[in-house]
C-alpha cells in the first residue's frame, strides 16, 4: 500500500513560482512507485500477533511507578534508534489554554514503554508528575535517534515544554 494524495487534488495546488510543492512531492511519489514496480515488489516484514506483547504501561497510579520510569527509559537510552510518540489535547499546543501531553509512547519494534504525563487519572502528586517530566527531557536530551510519524508535531510539543536547545542538540527523524 502507498499512499498518495488524489490527483485531482494536487492539480487545484498552487506554487509561487511553477509546481507546487505538493505537485513535486506527487511526482516524486510516483516516480518510486514506479522505480518498486521494476525493481520488483517484496512482501514487506509484518510483526505477528500479539501486537501488544513487550509494552510495558507506566500509569502513574502504583507505587513504585517513578522507579519503573526511570528503568525504562534508560534502558531506551541504549538503543540507537526509538520511535516517541505523544497523545495530546491538541494538534499544537499555542491554540490551547492549557495544553497537556497526555500519554508519551517510546519504544522499539519489541519493546516499548508507555507512560502518562498530564493524564488526569495518572501521577497521584504534583511532584511524581514534575518527576515523570524531568524523566522525559533527561531521556530526550541523552538518547540516539528519536523517530516520530509527522515529526513536526512532536518537535513542537518538546519545544513547548522543553525549548528549542534540546531539538537543535539531538537528532530526529520522521518516518
Amino acid at each position: 500500500y502507498v499512499a498518495v494524495p488524489d490527483s485531482e487534488w494536487i492539480a487545484k495546488q498552487k506554487g509561487n513560482y511553477g509546481k507546487s510543492p505538493h505537485e513535486l512531492v506527487y511526482e516524486a511519489d510516483l516516480k518510486w512507485v514506479q522505480k518498486l514496480i521494476r525493481d520488483g515488489l517484496k512482501n514487506p516484514d509484518l510483526p505477528s500477533a500479539p501486537y501488544d506483547e513487550g509494552i510495558e504501561y507506566i500509569t502513574g497510579q502504583s507505587s513504585g511507578d517513578i522507579e519503573r520510569l526511570e528503568a525504562a527509559l534508560e534502558r531506551m537510552k541504549a538503543y540507537p534508534a526509538v520511535s516517541i510518540d505523544y497523545e495530546t489535547n491538541a494538534l499544537r499546543p499555542q491554540r490551547v489554554k492549557d495544553p497537556k501531553i497526555y500519554l508519551c509512547a517510546i519504544g522499539t519494534a519489541d519493546d516499548v514503554v508507555v507512560f502518562t504525563l498530564d493524564h488526569p487519572e495518572g501521577w497521584m502528586t504534583p511532584q511524581k508528575r514534575r518527576q515523570a517530566w524531568s524523566l522525559l527531557g533527561d531521556f530526550l536530551l541523552n538518547s540516539g535517534i528519536k523517530v516520530a510519524h509527522n515529526l513536526h508535531m512532536e518537535h513542537t510539543w518538546t519545544n513547548y515544554f522543553f525549548g528549542p536547545e534540546i531539538l537543535r542538540l539531538t537528532h530526529w527523524d520522521d518516518t
